[in-house]
C-alpha cells in the first residue's frame, strides 16, 4: 500500500485575563514569532504532549494564562482530522470530556477553531496547583479515509 504525507497545522492558544494571546511550540516552550514569518516547527510535541491548562503569561502582570483554543488547519487530502479533548483540572481528579460520543471529526480543507470552556480559576494563591491541570495527550487525531 503506498503511504504519503499530509501537513495538518495544529495550535494551542492561552489567554490571560488582560488579553494578552500566545502559543505554544512545545509544553514546555512559547511559541516565537514574528507577524507575517513562517514558523517552521514542527507540531510533534504539541500532538503528542499533556499540555498544561494554565501557562505563565509572557506579560508584565506575572498573571496565568488558560488554555482557550485548539486551532487546526485540516489538508485537502484523503484523511479524517478529529479532535478529542480531555481536560484534567488537577492530579487525581476527574477527566473532563466532550459532550458528544467519540472524536469530533473535521472537514477537509479548513480551518477549525475549537474555543474551550473558562471555567477554571486561576489565581497566584493556587498558582501550582493550577500548573498541575493539564490537557490529556491524543487531542488530536489522523486517519486515512478507507476507499
Amino acid at each position: 500500500m503506498p503511504q504519503f504525507t499530509v501537513k495538518v497545522f495544529i495550535g494551542v492558544e492561552y489567554e490571560c485575563s488582560s488579553g494578552h494571546r500566545f502559543m505554544l511550540a512545545a509544553p514546555d516552550r512559547i511559541l516565537k514569532a514574528t507577524p507575517g514569518s513562517i514558523v517552521k516547527d514542527t507540531g510533534h510535541k504539541i500532538a503528542e504532549s499533556d499540555l498544561p491548562l494554565y501557562y505563565p503569561c509572557p506579560c508584565r502582570g506575572g498573571k496565568l494564562a488558560q488554555l482557550m483554543r485548539l486551532h487546526v488547519v485540516t489538508p485537502k487530502a484523503p484523511v479524517n482530522c478529529t479532535l478529542n479533548p480531555k481536560v484534567q483540572p488537577a492530579i487525581g481528579s476527574p477527566i473532563f470530556v466532550s459532550t458528544l460520543d467519540g472524536p469530533i471529526k473535521l472537514t477537509q480543507s479548513a480551518y477549525w477553531i475549537m474555543r474551550l470552556p473558562y471555567v477554571y480559576v486561576a489565581d497566584k494563591q493556587h498558582f501550582s496547583q493550577n500548573l498541575s491541570a493539564k490537557l490529556l495527550k491524543g487531542v488530536f487525531g489522523i486517519t486515512e479515509i478507507e476507499q
